[in-house]
């Protein structure tokens, strides 16, 4: 009898052992689950920093590709690691920038032993300062595996951006001289779902050290300060007359479009 019991016993240890390691085997949360929560944190990253963010989602040898349409249908596509992304994190929040993400559909989620894989679409709004800069339709494919907290990871990551509008972000600027000492801008700048391009003409009166824009508006330049006319802003410090029309360009007529203003 007591060895019946010893057997029984063992046996009973046994079943409850093969339990406990199919249980152990088993993944935190679904990646349905996964989904939602990345989601949610990655809009909360401005809240809990770069290193919450890359760790608890991305496997160390992580890799993948990102495809970037822009509002003109052109192609960017650039390589990504567990390196890059967490740079480009860091960047977003150096910036002040808040990536805000609402999931919109899962199309393709399946799980083989430790292996996941989840096919999904959500819509991103770039956000600083309170006000729109962009949004995009994302379409990605990830690859994830459970690592030995039985959490899954990011291994593979291939995400294509499709933006829907473009509020504000980096203007283009050509500025030409005239025979009179006058400056043409030719400026591109995100209109919502289209670029826009406009031409503005500036002239200079050495006497009132005034710079006055084709719109009426004037502003106030001693040949280094930037101002508006009644000099109670200050747009910035400028040496030339073109860095001074620049600094009207950006700080003050297209402010509202852009962040930042490349010179060709």
């Amino acid at each position: 009898m007591k060895r019946k019991c010893f057997y029984l016993g063992l046996l009973s240890a046994t079943f409850i052992a093969a339990g406990q390691l199919a249980f152990a085997q088993e993944a935190s949360i679904s990646l349905r689950e996964f989904f939602l929560r990345y989601a949610q944190v990655r809009s909360q990253m401005h809240q809990i920093g770069a290193d919450a963010m890359i760790k608890d989602f991305f496997h160390p040898q992580m890799t993948g590709s990102r495809a970037d349409y822009d509002i003109n249908n052109q192609l960017k596509i650039k390589k990504v690691d567990y390196e890059s992304t967490y740079k480009r994190y860091l960047n977003e929040l150096e910036n002040g920038i808040v990536t805000q993400i609402t999931p919109i559909k899962i199309l393709h989620e399946s799980v083989k032993g430790n292996n996941g894989l989840l096919v999904a679409i959500n819509e991103q709004s770039k956000v600083k300062d309170g006000q729109i800069l962009e949004k995009h339709t994302v379409i990605y494919t990830m690859l994830l595996l459970l690592d030995e907290q039985q959490n899954w990871k990011i291994y593979n990551y291939t995400a294509t951006y499709l933006i829907d509008e473009k509020y504000k972000g980096v203007c283009s600027c050509e500025l030409y001289s005239s025979a009179n000492g006058n400056i043409a801008s030719r400026i591109i700048y995100p209109d919502g779902d289209t670029m826009t391009t406009t031409i503005d003409q500036f002239s200079l009166s050495s006497q009132t050290q005034t710079i006055v824009a084709n719109n009426g508006k004037s502003y106030y330049w001693d040949g280094r300060i930037v101002s508006t006319a009644d000099k109670k802003r200050q747009l910035g410090t400028a040496k030339t007359l073109k860095e001074a029309v620049a600094l009207i360009l950006l700080k003050d007529l297209y402010s509202p479009y852009c962040i930042e203003m490349l010179l060709k």
